[in-house]
């Protein structure tokens, strides 16, 4: 019920969470609420989110029909949103402790993103400039020149230019969310 309150009161207002957090929240919330949302709030403990991020960790979890388990970075992403709700119910004073304090975050190991070499740089460029039409050049070598995520890139309007002074701003960024 208290998750039920902090969407109401806090998450679905104004600016507390893009669209693409909130879909992300509710598919998180898909796992949470069935394991931990029979205990009351007041009786929730540490042990019982430790057991439910090793359940997290076993085969079969995945709501996406794929085989395998759960990514370190999936399991740390329900912590994060745990210790966000429950920090909202200790600061709104249902609680007086914050049971995500006393269980460690999952570690999640980053991926090392694999850096192309000049020679293919080269190649690729020389194949975009063959094929491909010219918002797709001009993507890749604003991304390739940057550093800018695809949603930045995506985002940019006209006005964003400044072609006098060789200036860009980034003013927004544009996210796919299911049924928007």
């Amino acid at each position: 019920k208290f998750i039920e309150y902090w969407k109401k009161e806090y998450a679905l207002q104004d600016n507390n969470y893009s669209p693409k957090s909130l879909e992300r929240n509710e598919q998180l919330l898909a796992r949470i609420i069935p394991a931990l949302g029979n205990i009351r709030l007041k009786k929730l403990k540490p042990t019982h989110l430790m057991q439910f991020y090793n359940n997290l960790r076993e085969d079969g979890m995945r709501l996406d029909g794929k085989q395998g388990k759960l990514s370190p970075r999936s399991v740390q992403m329900h912590h994060k949103l745990l210790s966000s709700i429950l920090g909202k119910a200790k600061q709104w004073q249902f609680i007086e402790l914050n049971p995500c304090q006393y269980v460690d975050a999952p570690k999640s190991r980053s991926k090392k993103t694999p850096i192309w070499d000049e020679a293919t740089l080269i190649r690729f460029l020389e194949l975009l400039y063959q094929h491909a039409k010219l918002k797709y050049i001009l993507f890749f070598l604003i991304a390739f020149s940057t550093g800018l995520r695809r949603g930045e890139i995506l985002g940019l309007r006209w006005k964003d230019i400044d072609i006098e002074k060789a200036k860009l701003h980034v003013n927004q960024s544009a996210t796919a969310v299911k049924g928007l």
